[in-house]
């Protein structure tokens, strides 16, 4: 019995950086055509924030206020945007501990806001060891081919990591995880820098802990040659990265062939077909709202 998977929409609000390389987020422009590239990058804090570190950084469009209405001045770091592929702001002065801020856009009203940012102390101390419980590979059996139905949409292969870990301030579902990719071992102990930057999924709690990425159109196997998206063999190791850009200790190097149906971390699975241009799919109402992903989500047989 396999597992049937299909695409939906998710919805990326807002993200923390650090100076990592990561390639340009996911755009979206028909329906059923995507851009590869992190299809989750990390979460930002959305509703009441009791302890946000005051050298936290920003990746977001957000305008904040405290609660006098004074504007909190972001300055971009140019250095980080270009290499994550979205702006990164820092505070241009060092944030008060106790102070409160709360999103413009969200919250004209400030006295009657539930979103809001309490700034807690300097975070000096990274995440726990990154855990790679589990690594996935989930590769279409019988792919749709593009055209074949009202709109255009193939299959995509997916890559799903499990990765375990803790931090003292960020919640485990909002750290970011950092990849480090190499063609074997020992080029990936010998990275210094990681390769590729996301975030966990967003769901209910079964899947809040997975990260989902978009490897390339089913049909071929097809594959960019970006950072997990190779063909052939290669490895990785992943670490955790808190709100304040402190990064944890990587977990194992783990080493695959996401091309290869007989690898050890291939689950097959059965197309989603033209589902993408039904009631449930998305199809034409597809918008290119920014930072928007593509998170295949499992349907699980009863």
């Amino acid at each position: 019995m396999v597992t049937r998977r299909r695409f939906r929409l998710g919805l990326l609000a807002a993200a923390i950086a650090t100076v990592a390389p990561g390639p340009t987020g996911p755009r979206l422009a028909q329906a059923c055509s995507v851009a590869l590239g992190p299809q989750s990058l990390p979460r930002y804090p959305w509703f009441a924030e009791p302890g946000f570190p005051s050298n936290g950084v920003f990746v977001s469009s957000l305008d904040w206020r405290d609660e006098a209405g004074q504007p909190l001045v972001l300055v971009e770091d140019a250095a980080a945007s270009a290499l994550w592929g979205a702006p990164v702001r820092r505070p241009a002065t060092a944030l008060a501990p106790g102070s409160v801020w709360f999103p413009t856009s969200d919250c004209p009203d400030r006295g009657a806001c539930a979103h809001r940012l309490v700034i807690g102390s300097t975070d000096t101390t990274p995440p726990t060891a990154a855990g790679l419980a589990d690594v996935t590979t989930f590769l279409v059996t019988e792919p749709t081919e593009p055209g074949g139905c009202s709109v255009s949409c193939g299959d995509y292969d997916t890559l799903v990591l499990r990765v375990s870990g803790s931090d003292d301030t960020t919640p485990p579902d909002h750290l970011g995880i950092l990849a480090y990719v190499g063609q074997d071992e020992r080029e990936v102990a010998a990275r210094t820098t990681p390769d590729l930057v996301v975030g966990y999924d967003a769901g209910p709690p079964e899947r809040t802990r997975e990260s989902t990425i978009i490897l390339g159109g089913s049909l071929a196997r097809d594959r960019d040659g970006g950072p997990l998206r190779a063909k052939g063999r290669f490895c990785f190791a992943v670490a955790l990265m808190d709100w304040a850009g402190n990064v944890g200790a990587r977990s194992a190097i783990t080493c695959l062939d996401t091309t290869d149906e007989d690898d050890p971390t291939v689950a097959p699975v059965d197309t989603h077909g033209c589902d993408c241009g039904g009631a449930g799919g998305g199809g034409s109402g597809w918008m290119a709202l920014g930072l928007l992903g593509l998170v295949r989500r499992r349907r699980r047989r009863r």
